[in-house]
């Protein structure tokens, strides 16, 4: 079983109040905490939808919760592919912070700015995300690049 830690990104299976079942991408870890029978208890950011509430306690089931990191890119299905790149371009842009909860769960999350061999990072990321989607999943890549360089053409005029 995936052992967790506070600041990793998953994907999990939740109960949305608007639309039943979903799963939600690039979910943060709050917090992990040891449990015996079934190893790591987490809590996670959850969308504002979650009838659990905004920050979620569950058991680390690989059933419902995955690292978005996983599994080989090139094993990743089209939907994980684009959350990860959409992610990692977001996270390389200067300014980028990241949300923490320095004092546990129960206190206000805090923004903490990227440095630049983080961003940098990211930047490595989303080029191996982007070139799997242009390679593997022409189709999808056109639909996910074409707004985006049409959003920056808008944006030079």
């Amino acid at each position: 079983m995936t052992t967790y830690k506070a600041g990793d990104r998953i994907s999990i299976l939740y109960l949305s109040n608007r639309h039943g079942t979903c799963l939600a991408y690039n979910r943060p870890v709050i917090e992990v905490e040891a449990v015996e029978q079934h190893s790591q208890r987490l809590w996670v950011s959850m969308p504002p939808d979650c009838a659990y509430g905004t920050v979620y306690g569950t058991l680390a089931h690989p059933d419902f919760i995955e690292h978005m990191d996983a599994e080989p890119i090139e094993r990743q299905s089209v939907g994980r592919l684009l959350a990860n790149a959409d992610w990692h371009l977001a996270m390389a842009g200067g300014g980028s912070m990241r949300t923490t909860w320095p004092e546990g769960r129960h206190r206000p999350s805090v923004y903490a700015e990227l440095t630049t061999e983080e961003r940098r990072e990211h930047a490595t990321k989303a080029v191996q995300y982007i070139r799997e989607l242009r390679t593997n999943f022409p189709r999808e890549y056109q639909q996910w690049i074409t707004p985006a360089v049409e959003s920056l053409s808008n944006e030079a005029r």
